[in-house]
């Protein structure tokens, strides 16, 4: 693992103050861009930034030429990016640090730029930190002479909005870093990780070193901030790790509370000491998210809406970007039509018992405006099967009869959402022509014994009981209908019994279709006919915004998808 310490340095500055200078391993960063910003007062960062090149000229002259070095030089900004390179002209360093590269072009135009100032390195490494850079990484990294690539995940976080950030201990940080690293092992390239930002749980640090080096092939490398995750990187065997994914955690909530949003604007304000990064004894806070932050408090919004979203692992889909995840789409698009906070909570339920209860709870501390259940095909085809394999409480995986007539229904009994993250429960399905034949007998003989007209039933009365709370409530009802989900040639026949029964009972208006399999003349599932791509999530979203403006705004004529 390549280890890249970005240090906090001045005029006093010398190697010894750095605890591991002489590992093998360890480049010393210094950084010319964001880290070095006032972040209270923009204005005197021009100033700021000239004082911490010479201080940089004068602690470089303290190292000797065995010691490792790293810059990190601006690149958006072509005046500052010349007086960086004009102080390294004719030196060798190491490792050059390119911030918020978004394609070859840029990349290459830089790196001439570099070149004409006769600057030698070893490593040049493009960051990626917004959506476009992500969206090109492929060509990024075929650039001639590349061979590893950072991820910058403040700066990402702040390209598309997100409060709070996405941090390492969260699924969509990961997503990000699985998309960048599915290109760097194609290309053979090395991944560098974003900095973790909080100062003392050492035991996920460490469990996410080893957790990088799985995904990466042990081709990586991790930016660090302090002294002490240093260590840990040079000394990970000496840590306790634990399963990285059991320390992971979907966002359910997509907003920040109001006292979150002044309390984090206080807090860096407090303690920053008019550099770009604010540290207390817990965390860094970025400058980043300090800047969204005092946005979001300094906002004229008109009003807040609070809506909620009932469904499975759609709202929050392991291989779809947080950015295109249709909820975050329709958040966007309705805040910034309707100039009001559209704060949404996201309810998962895999069984039928405890939805009601959920609603209820959540209710009570949110005071839900709209209600959105997605009807899902998964717990309604689970049962319908007549048999069925599942995971009980001791994380065993068993068969049973599925036979509602007799009281015999172990999939409404185990939580799959509780259980299956537990116990990593995964039951992988074989693909032969044989094995899909027998779900397919399967589901027949479950229809056979009644328990397509039972799951039907119990569905139908499940929706009734949420619109009735509702109603009581004074919470808008909308209905999701289920996606046309295809990993059997069953499916879709199920699918659509299960649509038409929810036709058969409340009226159109309120339900959004969800059984189209194309979108703009493409397919909108992926291979395995289970999980739907970022055609349906755009779909999804244009159907929500219609729905929503129809409610917010009667008198609006809603475009076609």
């Amino acid at each position: 693992m390549k280890i890249y310490q970005f240090i906090k340095y001045n005029r006093e500055t010398s190697v010894h103050h750095i605890k591991n200078y002489g590992n093998d391993n360890l480049i010393i960063c210094f950084d010319f861009e964001d880290g070095i910003k006032n972040g209270l007062n923009e204005n005197l960062s021009i100033i700021q930034k000239e004082k911490y090149r010479d201080y940089y000229i004068k602690t470089l002259a303290k190292f000797n030429k065995h010691n490792k070095i790293g810059i990190r030089i601006n690149t958006k900004d072509y005046n500052e990016l010349g007086k960086d390179l004009i102080i390294n002209k004719n030196k060798f360093i190491h490792s050059v640090f390119l911030p918020k590269i978004e394609n070859s072009k840029e990349l290459i135009d830089i790196i001439n730029l570099i070149g004409k100032n006769k600057i030698g390195y070893k490593e040049l490494i493009p960051v990626i930190e917004n959506k476009t850079g992500l969206e090109h990484i492929e060509e990024i990294i075929k650039v001639p002479g590349i061979k590893d690539v950072a991820f910058g995940h403040c700066d990402y976080n702040l390209s598309i909005n997100a409060f709070p950030f996405f941090h390492h201990n969260s699924y969509e940080y990961w997503k990000w870093v699985n998309k960048i690293v599915a290109a760097t092992n194609k290309e053979k390239v090395c991944f560098i990780n974003s900095p973790y930002l909080s100062n003392n749980n050492h035991t996920f640090y460490s469990s996410m070193l080893e957790h990088l080096k799985t995904i990466s092939n042990n081709n990586f490398g991790q930016i660090t901030l302090t002294n002490t995750h240093t260590d840990i990187c040079i000394n990970q065997s000496n840590y306790q790790k634990v399963k990285f994914n059991k320390l992971l955690n979907n966002r359910l909530r997509l907003y920040a509370s109001g006292d979150y949003v002044k309390n984090m604007v206080k807090s860096y304000e407090r303690n920053n000491k008019g550099l770009g990064l604010s540290r207390n004894n817990e965390k860094i806070i970025s400058y980043q998210e300090y800047i969204l932050a005092k946005k979001i408090v300094t906002e004229n919004k008109n009003k807040t809406l609070n809506l909620a979203f009932a469904g499975g692992c759609f709202p929050v889909q392991h291989n779809i970007l947080y950015e295109d995840i249709f909820l975050v789409k329709s958040k966007r698009y309705i805040e910034k039509t309707f100039k009001i906070n559209l704060n949404i909570n996201i309810i998962r339920y895999e069984r039928f018992i405890g939805l009601t209860d959920k609603i209820t709870n959540l209710n009570k501390s949110e005071n839900i405006d709209i209600l959105i259940l997605s009807v899902r095909p998964e717990p309604f085809l689970r049962l319908i099967k007549l048999y069925y394999k599942y995971v009980n409480n001791k994380g065993k995986v068993k068969k049973s009869l599925n036979i509602p007539l007799l009281n015999i229904i172990n999939p409404e009994k185990y939580d799959y959402l509780t259980l299956g993250r537990l116990y990593d429960y995964n039951i992988k399905q074989k693909k032969s022509f044989l094995h899909n034949f027998m779900i397919t007998l399967n589901y027949l003989t479950g229809t056979i014994t009644g328990n397509l007209r039972y799951a039907k039933t119990k569905y139908i009365e499940l929706i009734k009981e949420v619109e009735k709370y509702c109603n009581k409530n004074k919470i808008e009802f909308i209905l999701l209908g289920p996606n046309l989900r295809n990993n059997n040639k069953a499916e879709p026949f199920f699918c659509r019994k299960l649509d038409n029964e929810l036709k058969k009972h409340f009226p159109e208006k309120m339900i959004i279709n969800g059984l189209d399999t194309v979108y703009k003349n493409k397919t909108v599932f992926n291979k395995n006919g289970i999980h739907v791509n970022e055609l349906y999530h755009d779909m999804t979203a244009k159907r929500i915004n219609n729905k929503l403006t129809e409610l917010l705004n009667p008198s609006t004529q809603t475009a076609p998808d």
